[in-house]
């Protein structure tokens, strides 16, 4: 997951973040694991800040730095995504 630079700052990543968690939840997993590239320092810091712990390596992925898990996915309030998906401008 990466969010361009011209829009960071607006709470997008985390967004982004609470919608695949909430679509995880809703397909009935409880934990989810994740890697990331080592440049995305910003992404490591908001996986860290919701709750994703650093595991040990879990494949063999030649571009991952970074493997996270969390476990016990909560749904957001009264079940709504916190980011409304909206159709795209065109």
């Amino acid at each position: 997951m990466k969010v361009s630079e011209a829009i960071r700052g607006q709470d997008i990543g985390r967004r982004i973040l609470a919608v695949l968690e909430n679509l995880a939840h809703e397909a009935g997993h409880q934990m989810v694991w994740l890697v990331s590239n080592g440049a995305l320092r910003d992404a490591h810091a908001l996986f860290r800040r919701h709750g994703y712990a650093d595991i040990a390596r879990y494949n063999d992925n030649p571009y991952a730095y970074v493997w996270f898990e969390k476990k016990a996915l909560r749904v957001a309030i009264n079940g709504k995504s916190p980011l409304p998906l909206r159709r795209p401008v065109r």
